[in-house]
């Protein structure tokens, strides 16, 4: 594979380089104290001193053990992230005062006036004092900026505070939006009240993501001159999705190049699914958590298609620090596992939810060298897509030696580790004119369907592959049992392509496939499962792929129009009740998205049903603050649900 070739050539040139050379920010280490504390000050330390998480080399403690972490100070050398990389952090809202994250908070001129200096004259410019970023500090002198929250120092929460008038001036579908949104108590302040009992979950993303760099205090984050806006979707680690889908879509209309979401959500109504899509089709990257309960169940949004969902891995002993130091590549004891969790990130607390905070700086970092790409070429940004499959299939293998305390891994793709560990540095090494790999995306049947090999006994794999910085490609379509195969059987193999193809990839006969018993009972959670691989090679010789897991199995027993897919999660009980004065007995069924189905026995819906729940408030016309102007909404791209059962 081409990520074994590269592994090898960058074992040989880090063996080859003066010491420290690779830990340049460009051209020495960050003077942050906590990115290498331990290595360079603290003999008697260990590990947990230092950002191990983040290093492309072996520790002093542990040199026997290789690189420790995601080689983000290689990448560094070619970014460190731009300003106007804007990643949005899904959270609990943060704390504004924070001296390492204080001034990477986005602004939004449409809200704002010019900033004046001291004497009331007024800029020509947002950038005030030239900096190259447009932050709280451009209003340092204007006399208009009050100490809005008393707390001694200049902030964001300050300009916000001293500008919010009531309106909405840029004309979005939010009042007052200078940074960000509280999507939990609907206002314009995502500034986590909680904070009172030392939640900061959200603050801790923002570091992984986007501490500032050196600045001589606390540490580094994965992408140190991005910048990062909070919207606050709950008061804890887990959140309504209707909240959510509202946030990712805020997200898009003001900008955002990733999304970044640690925790999880209650219910899939059809809302999460648009917004989910809207970012995809605007190329905004969504990362999120896999969940931190050590299980392969799903956990949305990370398990939502055209999701990346992201585990966690963290050196053995972390937890246990009295245990000898044997990798940096075990898979962490609260971290989910599956199919749809293709990769692994490590961080300085374990679990994917603190995992997803350096995946948001991973994703950045790679949107910020195709930026510069782009620039330097006069060609496209990075698609979504690209971003993904640079994102993956630069990863370090796992394949550690089975232990009996370990979970397993296998050379390739795994239940457990997915591609590997994010390699940030190779990533970023690969966008250049020539090795950006093909976008390769499965669309349909969707994520764990299950499939009748006796009802549809030929599936159409849709999807879409093309190599837009190439000539021409091709594409393989093939299959294997189970959720991480290690056999693959030949499906398609296409001719070679121009131009992008969009709609049936292959048609596969599932009928041919079905392991024998497909009727019988499923015996374990993967039973009937078969994984489905598209892989592309364009004519530089680069590969993309991508993949979707499903289930072959029929069910005698299953009453005539059922299975019914209802696009949204049905999350309440079902209630039995004679609707249609005839005797029998009706099944009402309420959903996430608001909607209340009646369904006859066979299937059917009753007439004049469903029937649907108000719109959330956010959205309810007579609400002089709704949202219905965001152009989301208003152009039909997104419809917000109505309130969840």
């Amino acid at each position: 594979m081409r990520s074994d070739t590269l592994a090898i050539c960058l074992f040989f040139f880090l063996s080859i380089v003066p010491e420290g050379l690779l830990a340049d920010f460009p051209e020495d280490p960050p003077n942050d104290p906590a990115y290498d504390y331990g290595e360079e000050i603290y003999p008697e330390g260990s590990i947990y001193d230092s950002a191990w998480w983040l290093f492309g080399f072996p520790t002093k403690y542990a040199p026997e053990l290789g690189v420790t972490g995601i080689s983000a100070n290689i990448a560094w050398q070619r970014t460190i992230g731009r300003k106007d990389v804007l990643v949005a952090i899904l959270d609990a809202g943060t704390a504004w005062d924070r001296s390492d994250t204080m001034y990477q908070y986005y602004l939004n001129r449409g809200e704002l006036p010019l900033p004046q200096n001291a004497s009331g004259e007024e800029s020509d410019r947002y950038d005030a004092n030239g900096d190259g970023a447009f932050n709280a500090l451009d209003y340092a002198e204007d006399p208009r900026v009050f100490d809005g929250n008393g707390n001694g120092v200049l902030d964001t929460q300050d300009i916000l505070r001293s500008f919010e008038d009531g309106r909405d001036d840029d004309g979005n579908g939010y009042i007052d939006d200078i940074s960000g949104w509280d999507f939990w108590e609907e206002d314009n302040d995502p500034y986590d009240p909680e904070l009172v009992w030392d939640y900061r979950h959200a603050n801790l993303i923002e570091d992984m993501i986007a501490a500032e760099g050196n600045n001589g205090i606390g540490g580094i984050g994965t992408a140190p001159n991005v910048t990062i806006v909070h919207l606050r979707i709950g008061d804890a680690f887990i959140a309504d999705a209707s909240r959510l889908a509202a946030a990712v879509v805020f997200a898009v209309d003001h900008g955002a190049a990733v999304v970044t979401a640690s925790g999880v959500i209650l219910g899939n109504p059809r809302f999460v699914q648009e917004a989910i899509a809207y970012a995809h089709r605007h190329d905004v990257v969504v990362v999120a958590g896999a969940g931190d309960e050590a299980t392969y169940h799903h956990n949305d949004p990370a398990t939502l298609d055209d999701v990346i969902g992201i585990g966690a891995i963290v050196p053995n002993n972390m937890h246990v620090e009295r245990l000898p130091l044997r990798t940096f590549l075990a898979k962490d004891n609260c971290s989910n596992f599956g199919a749809h969790v293709p990769i692994s990130v490590p961080s300085d607390r374990g679990c994917a939810s603190s995992s997803a905070g350096t995946a948001g700086g991973i994703a950045a970092l790679i949107v910020s060298a195709g930026r510069d790409l782009a620039d330097a070429e006069g060609t496209t940004p990075l698609s979504a897509e690209e971003v993904r499959q640079l994102f993956l299939l630069s990863a370090d293998d796992i394949d550690e030696p089975e232990r009996p305390t370990t979970y397993p891994s296998y050379p390739g793709f795994d239940e457990y580790f997915g591609y590997g560990r994010a390699n940030v540095g190779r990533a970023v090494s690969w966008v250049t004119p020539t090795t950006i790999p093909p976008e390769v995306d499965i669309d349909d049947p969707d994520w764990f369907t299950t499939l009748d090999p006796l009802e549809t006994p030929e599936v159409s794999v849709i999807g879409r592959v093309a190599a837009p910085r190439a000539n021409t490609f091709r594409y393989r379509v093939t299959y294997g049992i189970g959720v991480a195969p290690r056999s693959w059987e030949e499906i398609f193999v296409s001719e070679t392509h121009p131009a992008p193809v969009e709609g049936v990839l292959a048609r596969w006969r599932i009928a041919d496939v079905a392991l024998p018993g497909f009727d019988a009972p499923p015996q374990s959670p993967h039973a009937f499962a078969v994984t489905l691989r598209v892989e592309a090679e364009d004519d530089f010789g680069n590969r993309g792929e991508d993949r979707m897991t499903w289930f072959l199995h029929h069910d005698a027993d299953l009453h005539p129009g059922f299975p019914r897919s209802l696009g949204t999660s049905g999350d309440a009980s079902p209630t039995l009740a004679d609707l249609d004065g005839d005797g029998i007995l009706d099944i009402v069924l309420p959903t996430s998205d608001g909607s209340v189905l009646a369904l006859h026995g066979d299937g059917t819906s009753l007439s004049g049903w469903p029937v649907a729940t108000l719109p959330l408030p956010d959205f309810r016309p007579e609400n002089p603050g709704n949202h219905r102007d965001a152009p989301a909404y208003r152009s039909g791209a997104v419809s917000p649900a109505g309130s969840p059962i």
